[in-house]
């Protein structure tokens, strides 16, 4: 998405606050239902350092394809496994599309109280823009509903036990080699960049009303 440049190093913020608010929301919501596993493990944590993993993140960096450390669960210790499975995925995704809007909210509360010389410095603008950018992809890419992303997880507890059932164990199959084939071919960036687009423009919208 971005060059290995200099400018990288702006964004970079904005990936780590991406990732690390990602799985704290899947270990917090899990946690919440009963599942003590994301506490003990020490993922409750707003510490971009428990939840990284320094192989992903190198390729990340290096390649723009990377990963962190996925929050372990134990869905047994949920009341209702399908749901609390379903409610653990969307937290992710939806952590990143409300840090999204807080970043924007935030930029353009800034720009009411802050000089224009410092609004519009590239630098502070480029930490914004890629806190916003690196949410918005991130919680739409793990939407895609191919194993493991979260999306798979939501489709699962929203189909009927059969199907589910179905679709599970041909996501299991299959599900990582299809991934690797989206990433790979590019075919991604047109699943997630329209809505990524709408969804950015939307944010900039309400920032102009501010600005």
């Amino acid at each position: 998405m971005f060059r290995l440049d200099r400018d990288f190093l702006f964004y970079l913020p904005g990936l780590l606050i991406a990732f690390t608010v990602h799985e704290f929301a899947h270990g917090y919501v899990s946690y919440k239902l009963g599942d003590p596993t994301p506490k003990a493990q020490g993922r409750l944590s707003l510490n971009p350092i428990h939840h990284i993993d320094p192989v992903g993140f190198l390729m990340m960096v290096i390649f723009r394809f990377g990963w962190c450390k996925p929050v372990q669960i134990n869905p047994f210790y949920f009341e209702d496994r399908r749901k609390g499975v379903l409610w653990v995925a969307l937290a992710g995704p939806m952590a990143n599309f409300i840090t999204a809007f807080v970043a924007a909210f935030g930029f353009a509360l800034a720009s009411l109280f802050l000089p224009a010389s410092l609004m519009f410095n590239s630098i502070f603008t480029k930490l914004f823009i890629g806190l916003i950018l690196y949410n918005i992809n991130l919680g739409l890419f793990n939407l895609i509903p191919i194993a493991p992303l979260d999306g798979s997880k939501v489709l699962e507890g929203l189909l009927s036990p059969a199907n589910a059932y179905k679709y599970s164990d041909f996501m299991n199959r299959y599900g990582f080699f299809i991934l690797l084939g989206i990433m790979f071919s590019g075919a991604y960036r047109y699943i997630i960049g329209p809505p990524a687009q709408l969804m950015f423009s939307s944010l900039l919208n309400l920032m102009r009303i501010f600005i």
